[in-house]
């Protein structure tokens, strides 16, 4: 039997389908068109470590591809989707593929009914000198999970906290006591306001790799609970509905860029929170 499931993304609705027909095995993928606006895409997978499956889409074959879905369950032996968009069948397709220990691939590009071109593996960012060194200190110690700081420049958009460093600085005087009064003073900047303080969500928080995280509650109704995504400044970003598990994580790649970003969770036409989330800069 062929379970559906339905997950509304930005600009489109896609099903996540448990194929029949044959598939092609990872990093191989089957694409066939279906019509002018709808293909199918579908692949079998024999590694269970696999963390992280996306489907990414663009009009050209090397350059502008965005993610599309991510699927819930990359480990699945055989698994796949029915795309339907505007165009579909004359579209670019891939899949990027997460592995454990940071180690990640892009499939080849291909439209709909080609056959599977040469995989192209697709390094992980070179380290700098100065990562590679803390690496190699740490190699004695135990093999465990760690976060490397990295300096970064803030993105303009966020808000500068007030500090006593911020104070205006004082001038010497160098006229006489007498002609002080003379002196045109500045104007004092006024403090920039900190942002507004809210409490951890119980639902949604961000994993030590940066990943968001999703927790629903056993009592809820998964087929009616949905998922809105903002960005900060309140423009819609994409709707998550319909969820087939309680836990899962949503890939980073689903969002346009490292900062805050805001969301909105409902329960059978009820929302139950509004809250907002912070995506770190991977590098």
């Amino acid at each position: 039997m062929v379970r559906l499931t339905n997950i509304l993304l930005a600009g489109g609705m896609i099903l996540i389908v448990n194929p029949v027909a044959a598939q092609e095995t990872l990093p191989n993928f089957s694409l066939e068109k279906l019509n002018t606006d709808k293909v199918r895409i579908h692949w079998k997978n024999p590694d269970t470590t696999l963390r992280q499956l996306s489907i990414q889409q663009s009009a050209d074959s090397l350059t502008g591809f965005k993610t599309i879905i991510t699927v819930l369950s990359p480990q699945l032996e055989q698994n796949g989707s029915v795309i339907g968009r505007p165009k579909a069948s004359k579209m670019f397709y891939r899949i990027y593929l997460l592995y454990p220990r940071g180690k990640y691939i892009f499939t080849a590009s291909k439209l709909p009914g080609e056959k599977s071109p040469a995989v192209q593996n697709t390094p992980s960012p070179p380290l700098s000198t100065k990562t590679k060194a803390e690496l190699s200190k740490s190699k004695a110690e135990p093999d465990t999970v760690k976060n490397v700081s990295v300096k970064t420049t803030p993105p303009a958009n966020r808000v500068k906290k007030d500090s006593s460093d911020n104070k205006v600085p004082v001038l010497k005087e160098k006229f006489p006591a007498e002609k002080k009064e003379n002196k045109k003073q500045e104007p004092v900047p006024e403090p920039v306001p900190e942002p507004v303080k809210r409490a951890p969500s119980p639902y949604l928080s961000t994993l030590p790799d940066g990943y968001p995280f999703i927790k629903l509650p056993a009592e809820w109704v998964l087929t009616q609970v949905q998922i809105r995504f903002f960005e900060e400044n309140g423009e819609k970003l994409f709707v998550l509905t319909d969820p087939p598990i309680r836990t899962f994580r949503i890939d980073k790649t689903n969002f346009t860029r490292a900062g805050w970003y805001n969301f909105e969770i409902w329960h059978k036409g009820v929302k139950i929170e509004t809250n907002r989330f912070y995506l770190p800069l991977e590098f």
